[in-house]
């Protein structure tokens, strides 16, 4: 649009899990990529339109390069809504992305796509679960059921991803009997998506080192915009320690963030 001199128009709309909430590290220029682009934390608290501003303002596109934009906002929206206290039908983002409580799981549960878990793929219950057939879902269960986590409740599982994608695509583990655990989110104002996510996979990588891995050339330091958490799970420090790593990047968002922001 900047190299044809077209303007650009948003519409603009909520952010389903709420305007005011933060977390994770903000993506380090080494681990740049599409999945995380711009240097944001994982979970910005913007909006669509909030975000498109900074992205122009910054030159984050290319080059930068900016556009004419503008941004129509919305009426009586505030930061401390969820997609569901607005009178608008949810419409799900992606597959398996169907309520509030599925997009806020996804924040932190979508990091589970760069290890060897299954993270419910393949079954009525995609981002709750996290299983494979080396796991001895019992002893996990009682791992993380120790760490006493915000919001969340855990229970024991057996499983089998058998559900295909429409795109041929497979899941980790098809058919293969999985013992995990699945959780359900019993109070999302205190729920913590990404304390969640990252104490189930350092428990996995301690309880399973010879099972465990980091696939696809570390993908998950791309997924996670740092890599953070590898290097802490190597350290063989426990999960609890992890999320203040970050309190820092959250700060300094929060302080950058506040030229772009629409709503209060």
């Amino acid at each position: 649009a900047s190299e044809l001199h077209k303007p650009v128009i948003v519409l603009d709309r909520p952010n389903p899990i709420r305007g005011d909430r933060m977390d994770g590290p903000i993506v380090r220029p080494n681990y740049q990529s599409f999945e995380g682009y711009h240097l944001v934390p994982i979970r910005h608290g913007l909006t669509i339109g909030e975000y498109a501003l900074m992205v122009n303002e910054m030159g984050w596109v290319k080059d930068l390069q900016r556009t004419e934009l503008t941004v129509i906002p919305m009426a009586n929206w505030k930061r401390s809504m969820w997609a569901d206290d607005v009178d608008l039908p949810f419409t799900p983002l992606v597959p398996g992305l169907v309520d509030v409580e599925a997009c806020l799981a996804y924040a932190g549960m979508n990091l589970l796509k760069g290890t060897n878990l299954n993270w419910g793929q393949g079954t009525t219950k995609p981002y709750f679960r996290a299983g494979a057939p080396w796991i001895s879902g019992r002893v996990f269960y009682q791992k993380i059921k120790n760490l006493n986590l915000p919001g969340v409740k855990f229970k024991h599982i057996q499983y089998t991803p058998t559900q295909s994608k429409g795109d041929g695509s497979v899941p980790l583990y098809y058919r293969e009997k999985c013992s995990g655990i699945e959780f359900e989110i019993t109070d999302r104002e205190i729920f913590d998506p990404l304390a969640t996510s990252t104490a189930i996979m350092i428990l996995a990588y301690q309880l399973y080192p010879r099972q465990f891995e980091w696939i696809h050339d570390d993908y998950i330091n791309k997924l996670f915009g740092h890599n953070l958490l590898t290097t802490f799970a190597a350290q063989g420090k426990t999960p609890e320690y992890l999320p203040p790593q970050w309190v820092m990047d959250v700060i300094r968002f929060s302080k950058f963030r506040e030229r772009f922001l629409l709503y209060k």
